[in-house]
């Protein structure tokens, strides 16, 4: 008979052993397992760490380059609060002349529109005729309530803003004398354009550079050149010399201008006439001239860009555009009566043609440092003398309002006449 295994003795087959091993075995895997994963966790850490180190350098890098730039701008703060006073102190300067020069424009606004009420005011037959007041004096308002019951209106004294702009919009002449003195027209003050741009067509090297000019003055043109019956009262008292009437055609010619005047012939005539008035006649300044024709215009005519018989006394077998007729045999080969064609803006007649018009200045074959306050302009050595308008015998392109052409102050001629000029004491 067999003997039986002792069972405190270790053996494999022992479940006790079995399950002290497996038991070791799981541990042992867990503690594996468990191993790596905590050592991959620690090397993810340590990555983000360097991430967030490098993120810290570059957060910290900004914010010293900020507070450099913070510094920066408070340095520059600072300058500016110290130049705060200047500044200041220029802009208010500024603006004190700025405010002046606005008041002073408005006062020189209601003068002249003053002025030019006046001068509406005694055409219409109401006193007072003085044009130099600057006021509504006491006589002005008499005038205005006149003028106010001439219209049907009730005599008020005053004008309504909307009755002095209408007024200021209409043509305003006048006469300082009865007896065959010159109609004159009120020019306002302004500013324009003097010359031809450089696209107008026909334009002369003479008439550039184009430049502004201001007129800052009021001052009055002749509604008319002056005409045979106007010098000829001249002549009768001695102011003038007598012309030759008989190259002037009909003996009824009466209205149409006079030519055949020298540039000193018409000085003369307005040296006369500021003696029998006892106002300020000339001729007119280049720019004065122009000013006066243009009207506020900026073509090559007042009338636009093209000039025609109705329009102007001139050689319409010759269109402005492609010079062919026109209006087939409108020639009248001579001046004609004034006044007979449409006036500009400023009620000006025959600032086209009929017959070319002496000015003041002393001609110079361009415009570089021409004077840009309306005044004219003299050289030292003056042998010819600046002639505008363009008269009966010239095509339409000498008719423009920047042509200009020069003859000498003893030249005598069928085209040659004049226009005059007042101006107003301050």
């Amino acid at each position: 008979m067999s003997e039986a295994p002792n069972a405190g003795a270790f053996s494999w087959r022992n479940p006790i052993v079995l399950t002290v091993l497996l038991t070791a075995l799981v541990l042992f895997a867990f503690q594996a397992v468990n191993f790596f994963s905590t050592r991959n966790r620690l090397s993810q850490t340590d990555a983000d760490l360097a991430e967030l180190r490098k993120q810290a350098n570059m957060l910290q890098q900004q914010a010293e380059e900020n507070g450099e730039n913070l510094a920066a701008a408070q340095r520059l703060i600072l300058a500016a609060g110290e130049r705060q006073e200047e500044i200041l102190q220029r802009l208010k300067v500024i603006l004190d002349n700025d405010t002046a020069g606005i008041k002073e424009a408005e006062l020189n606004l209601q003068r002249w529109q003053v002025r030019w009420i006046k001068l509406y005011l005694a055409q219409s037959g109401c006193e007072p005729s003085e044009e130099l007041a600057l006021l509504y004096d006491a006589q002005t308002r008499g005038a205005i309530s006149c003028w106010q019951e001439s219209r049907g209106e009730t005599p008020t004294g005053f004008l309504s803003h909307k009755t002095i702009r209408l007024l200021l919009k209409s043509p305003v002449s006048f006469r300082d004398c009865d007896d065959h003195c010159p109609t004159m027209a009120l020019i306002p003050p302004g500013e324009f354009l003097m010359g031809s741009e450089a696209s107008e067509e026909d334009g002369k090297a003479n008439e550039k550079p184009r430049h502004s000019v201001e007129i800052a003055y009021p001052f009055a043109a002749g509604a008319y050149e002056v005409t045979l019956e106007e010098w000829q009262a001249c002549v009768d008292e001695g102011g003038c010399s007598p012309v030759p009437l008989r190259r002037h055609g009909e003996s009824d010619a009466g209205r149409r201008p006079v030519t055949y005047v020298t540039w000193h012939d018409a000085n003369a005539y307005t040296e006369w006439l500021s003696d029998r008035t006892g106002m300020v006649y000339r001729l007119p300044s280049e720019a004065e001239w122009e000013y006066a024709a243009r009207a506020n215009t900026t073509t090559p005519f007042y009338s636009g860009l093209a000039i025609m018989s109705k329009q102007a006394n001139f050689d319409g077998r010759y269109d402005w555009r492609v010079g062919s007729a026109l209006t087939p045999n409108v020639f009248m080969g001579r001046t004609q009566e004034t006044g007979l064609l449409e006036p500009n803006a400023f009620g000006l007649h025959d600032v086209h043609g009929n017959a070319n018009e002496w000015t003041q200045d002393c001609y110079v074959s361009h415009y570089r440092g021409a004077p840009a306050d309306g005044r004219p302009r003299f050289t030292d050595n003056c042998v010819r003398r600046v002639v505008r308008s363009g008269s009966w015998k010239d095509k339409p392109w000498d008719l423009r309002s920047a042509r200009r052409r020069a003859d000498g102050p003893e030249e005598r001629s069928s085209q040659l006449g004049f226009r005059v000029m007042r101006t107003f004491r301050e």
